[in-house]
């Protein structure tokens, strides 16, 4: 099967500048590229660079995608690798000394290895997919998850632990499941989630269809789910979870198994319900392999404590990082067996991924909407410091910077021509703010006619505006694109709201009303 490597490239944040540095490297199987192309559009908005490459231009081999990956760190020294496509579209690797049987475990991490040890220079997830839909549905929860929860997502701040009660089997710190269960939700607790327990699948239903931002599972699993509650496959399906997608964190065996069919782990992630929406999570780790029973408890401390660390910056909460933090200890404690299980615990989702811990915050955000074509400089506002203001045209990141002392100055090559620029802020547990600011000449929203009387309001619009300064109750309008082409021509009452019926963008309205000529320069953003 031809294979497809597609790149994404992304900034490089220090806090006190940004560093252009291709952060991400996306490897992507050639059917799936158009599906990515909104997750690449949305990591550029977010403040990394994007860029696709082919995996038939790496190779078809592990060793192939190995070496790529090494050579492409050492020049841009990118912090995530994301692969997209099953097992035989993006190779995995078997871990040394193993025959390779159905039952041999696998790794991802592994690639992230470039100097051939641990800690990884590079942290991996994986967006397995069998279908385009597949690939679709996960970039999806992605982009909402990350872009589009609001302060209404109080499901945030629920959490769901998994355990036998009856369990007499011990593993880490001497705890039975329901022990260690019961341990990562007090220090959930504490930080501030409300905690859930439960053993049964019908408790667990109800309790994902809820709403939770996270799930903790701890016991026997196995490549299609969880032994205690009995929780499978066909249970995801069933689900009706839209827009309250979690993390689950799992330390069953075998629940990343993917490599010889679909495993629980990806039917979390490529679920939809009957009518197509999205629903299961937007994130999970599972075994590719059975696992010793100690260091994947060990882990799931270790990253729920990681999580809910006040001491740790938020900059480190990311998917990737949180995990990868958590292993250090592991390895730490178990040496050998914590480095398999560190290399067989399969990150699915974006690793990349900023966590979210509980119910987000606005941020107050404030710029200007328009500037003068030449512009080379940028003031944004933010009452949050920490968060992270990214602004880009298209597909083209411009300048990125973190916000300190209220303020993050953005300096950029100069734009000029008509164009739209996005701002995009984004910080850990808060809401992610989306304004734009419209480039041209006479700074951009200019008046073309020298009446000033004639008022067109709101510029930027939402898809409506008003006309007053006008003694007559109807005017006609023409709305042009900016390359010259009509786009709409109408008979308008004036003195109430009139729609626009165009797509978002930038566009010329021409009026004409008591032998005027009036033409407004506006801005459509929905």
């Amino acid at each position: 099967m031809r294979r497809v490597r597609f790149l994404v490239c992304c900034i490089f944040l220090w806090g006190m500048s940004c560093l252009l540095h291709a952060q991400m490297l996306v490897v992507c199987a050639p059917e799936y590229i158009e599906e990515m192309k909104p997750f690449v559009t949305w990591k550029i908005q977010k403040g990394i660079p994007t860029q696709m490459v082919s995996m038939s231009e790496i190779g078809e081999t592990y060793e192939d995608l190995r070496d790529y990956v090494k050579d492409y760190y050492q020049t841009h020294h990118n912090r995530y690798l994301l692969l997209v496509g099953d097992a035989n579209q993006v190779p995995i690797n078997y871990l040394p000394g193993y025959d390779v049987t159905p039952f041999t475990p696998y790794t991802d991490a592994e690639y992230g290895y470039v100097s051939g040890t641990y800690p990884p220079e590079v942290l991996v997830g994986r967006l397995s997919a069998e279908t385009a839909d597949d690939v679709k549905v996960q970039v999806e929860k992605i982009i909402f998850y990350e872009k589009n929860v609001d302060e209404n997502a109080s499901w945030l701040s629920q959490c769901v632990g998994i355990a036998n009660p009856s369990g007499t089997d011990k593993g880490d710190n001497d705890e039975t499941d329901i022990q260690h269960i019961r341990q990562v939700n007090s220090v959930l607790e504490q930080y501030g989630y409300t905690t859930h327990e439960t053993s049964t699948k019908k408790e667990l239903t109800d309790l994902l269809n809820i709403g939770c931002g996270i799930v903790n599972y701890a016991g026997h699993g196995f490549m299609s789910g969880w032994a205690t509650s009995d929780f499978s496959i066909s249970d995801v399906a069933t689900l009706s979870n839209e827009g309250k997608f979690p993390v689950i964190i799992s330390t069953g065996c075998d629940n990343g198994k993917f490599a010889t069919g679909t495993c629980f782990a990806e039917s979390f992630l490529r679920a939809r319900n009957s009518v197509g929406d999205p629903i299961g999570a937007v994130g999970m780790l599972g075994f590719s392999a059975q696992v010793t029973w100690n260091p994947p408890m060990l882990g799931q401390d270790e990253m729920v404590r990681i999580l809910t660390s006040l001491d740790i910056p938020d900059s480190r909460k990311t998917f990737g990082e949180v995990a990868n933090e958590a292993y250090r200890k592991v390895i730490e404690k178990y040496r050998g067996s914590g480095e398999d299980a560190a290399k067989e615990w399969i990150l699915f989702g974006d690793p990349s991924m900023m966590l979210r811990t509980r119910t987000p915050g606005k941020m107050v955000v404030s710029h200007i909407e328009a500037a003068d074509n030449g512009i080379t400089s940028l003031s944004v506002g933010c009452d949050k410091d920490g968060a992270v203001v990214a602004l880009s045209e298209g597909n083209n990141l411009l300048a990125v910077q973190t916000v300190e002392n209220g303020k993050a100055m953005l300096d950029f090559p100069a734009v000029t021509g008509d164009k739209i620029l996005t701002v995009m802020v984004t910080a850990f547990d808060k809401v992610t703010y989306t304004g734009q600011i419209i480039i041209g000449d006479g700074s951009g929203l200019e008046v073309a006619d020298s009446d000033a009387s004639v008022m067109i309001y709101p510029n930027p619009s939402r898809g409506e505006i008003r006309i007053d300064g006008l003694s007559a109750s109807s005017a006609f309008i023409s709305i042009y694109s900016l390359d010259g082409s009509l786009i709409r021509k109408a008979e308008v009452d004036l003195g109430t709201s009139i729609p626009l019926n165009v797509e978002p963008g930038t566009y010329f309205l021409h009026l004409q009303s008591e032998g005027r000529y009036i033409v407004r320069r506006i801005l459509v953003t929905e």
